[in-house]
């Protein structure tokens, strides 16, 4: 089989080959590609007229935005597909059945801790995201999305997977959230303005030249964000 090899097979499928075509560029039989498609579950291949409709009908949705915010901030490139990585496969399958992605999440070989979802760089949604001005995790600079888009769900869904509580031992809650500097200045802004939450100063992180850290220390505002995150108050 070709467990080892599921990127460059969803890549060439997803690039329109030919099962014909996929076995030999993979030197394998027509019928051990076939039986890897049906293993990982891949959906009827999808005309690119489908993919840009479906991609305009739920652009400008509540939904989309929320996808965003976790596109935003988890996704990596590899080669030329679009990778999201979590260790929660929810946030894996949330974007597969959004966006009507032809193969569902998966977990690499090598590392069964992380569940995965890619889709191909000629997809509509990546290109949406380099006109948002999307750029990598490792980017130093990483800007915040310039657009329309429903900035309360892009916040809640990059919060969600970028955030650390903790319950000190006097019981007192402790909240950290993090990222790029631009992205967290935009973020204290949005929870101000949503909770009333006072404007912050990010911090630098002490282990990283890319991680900024936002604190917040209020027994007030802290479950007001927990209850925006859709959180119970629970220590992690």
């Amino acid at each position: 089989m070709l467990e080892s090899r599921e990127s460059e097979l969803l890549r060439l499928f997803e690039e329109g080959h030919s099962i014909v075509a996929i076995a030999e560029k993979m030197n394998v039989s027509h019928s051990t590609v076939s039986l890897e498609l049906e293993r990982l579950g891949i959906r009827e291949r999808a005309t690119n007229e489908k993919v840009r409709a479906h991609f305009e009908s739920i652009k400008h949705t509540r939904e989309f935005s929320f996808c965003l915010g976790l596109l935003w901030g988890n996704g990596t490139v590899s080669g030329d597909q679009f990778l999201f990585r979590h260790k929660e496969k929810k946030w894996c399958d949330y974007i597969y059945e959004l966006l009507d992605l032809p193969s569902p999440p998966f977990q690499m070989q090598n590392d069964k801790q992380q569940w995965v979802v890619t889709f191909g760089m000629h997809h509509p949604v990546y290109k949406h995201l380099l006109e948002l001005d999307w750029k990598g995790r490792t980017e130093k600079e990483r800007g915040y999305p310039e657009g329309d888009i429903f900035h309360d769900e892009f916040v809640r869904a990059f919060v969600l997977l970028h955030h650390y509580l903790k319950k000190k031992t006097d019981g007192r809650l402790h909240l950290e959230i993090y990222g790029s500097r631009n992205i967290l200045e935009r973020i204290n802004a949005v929870l101000h303005e949503l909770l009333g939450t006072t404007l912050k100063k990010v911090q630098k992180h002490t282990q990283s030249d890319v991680c900024h850290i936002l604190n917040y220390q209020s027994q007030r505002e802290i479950p007001r964000i927990l209850e925006f995150l859709k959180l119970g108050m629970t220590e992690k």
